[in-house]
């Protein structure tokens, strides 16, 4: 996944190749979703017509593109608790409450 620092790295590449401002906003809008949600804006785009949850980075392991996000659901009125937590590294979910975890970093 791209960092911070990448992401700076590439925008100064996009600028500084002769691109036009729209070609760079453009470039760097895709790098900034890509970075917050790791999706690209054609992810987004393919994920919103086909109401699927699309990413190239499901490709990485050799998963398919898009994910029916209703697949595997099941009977609704079988839902499992899960307990999720903020961390350093964004938000972590398990199915036991973390004794170790404060509550002020437990997520509703």
């Amino acid at each position: 996944m791209f960092g911070k620092s990448m992401a700076g790295i590439a925008l100064s590449a996009l600028l500084l190749s002769g691109c036009t401002m729209t070609e760079a906003m453009l470039a760097s809008a895709s790098i900034a979703t890509f970075v917050q949600t790791d999706k690209t804006m054609t992810d987004h785009v393919v994920s919103y017509v086909s109401g699927e949850d699309c990413s190239i980075l499901h490709t990485q392991d050799g998963g398919e593109y898009c994910h029916d996000e209703n697949k595997g659901a099941g009977d609704a009125s079988v839902t499992q608790q899960t307990y999720c937590y903020r961390t350093l590294g964004g938000i972590d979910c398990y199915l036991q409450e973390d004794p170790k975890a404060s509550s002020s970093q437990m997520i509703n």
